[in-house]
């Protein structure tokens, strides 16, 4: 589905029809995550759990950073 970007006051907007919110289960006010992918982007809608599961990841990157710099070289 090719959609378009649109200015709304200071901002840009991406407006999902009706027909594909209802198809991703998004509703008014839910929240969505969008991550850069290679050639795009993706995104994602957000589950009441998402900040607490990202609050423990950050922790153990906090914890384990040293470990986690040398198994990425």
């Amino acid at each position: 589905m090719k959609l378009e970007i649109v200015k709304i006051g200071g901002v840009k907007a991406l407006i999902l029809p009706d027909e594909l919110a209802d198809r991703l289960g998004l509703n008014d006010g839910d929240t969505v995550l969008v991550t850069e992918a290679a050639g795009g982007f993706s995104v994602s809608r957000v589950g009441p759990a998402f900040d607490e599961v990202m609050a423990i990841a950050d922790k153990v990157m906090e914890e384990y950073s040293e470990t986690l710099k040398t198994l990425a070289q």
